[in-house]
């Protein structure tokens, strides 16, 4: 995968988190029910577990 391929992915990434977080912000203010919430927020913590593995799988350049 090249660097370019990477930003795309955790880009696309992070904006999933940041919409499902704004998404839950929302449901949270207009009372939805806990699962609609529940739902929102475990699409966060699956993109955030994708980031890690976006960002583990690639070899580091110290350099």
């Amino acid at each position: 995968m090249t660097k370019q391929d990477i930003h795309h992915k955790l880009r696309n990434l992070m904006n999933n988190i940041a919409m499902n977080a704004e998404l839950a912000k929302l449901q949270i203010s207009q009372q939805a029910p806990a699962e609609k919430i529940l739902v929102s927020l475990e699409k966060v913590t699956e993109s955030c577990r994708s980031c890690a593995e976006v960002l583990d799988s690639e070899p580091h350049d110290h350099g």
